[in-house]
């Protein structure tokens, strides 16, 4: 699943003035790891979200992930999430790319 989740897995997921509130970066990487998802890598620019009123008060935040069963990840193993650089509103576009190819009765990321 591919959504704004609106909470972070780590405290690498945010850059800015005010760190996450670890409570819920551990409530939402709990129920995560519960659920038996993982996040598939980020490839490019880290963070998605920007606010803030100039440099100084700039905060950024990967928000946006894309979440999948470990075996979702063991059929399509190269998949990967890129940043695209265009910014929609304060977002910035994510990509999830792979193209399985079947073989020998597998599919295959290639």
């Amino acid at each position: 699943m591919i959504e704004d989740f609106n909470d972070l897995l780590s405290m690498d997921d945010k850059r800015g003035q005010v760190d996450h509130p670890l409570g819920l970066l551990n409530g939402f990487r709990s129920i995560v790891m519960c659920s038996g998802l993982r996040d598939v890598p980020l490839e490019g620019y880290q963070f998605m979200r920007a606010r803030g009123r100039g440099i100084e008060e700039l905060v950024e935040e990967r928000l946006d992930k894309a979440l999948t069963s470990h075996e979702w990840i063991d059929v399509f193993l190269n998949c990967k999430l890129q940043n695209l650089i265009a910014m929609i509103f304060y977002h910035f576009l994510i990509w999830l790319c792979g193209i399985p190819k079947i073989m020998t009765g597998l599919i295959v990321m290639i």
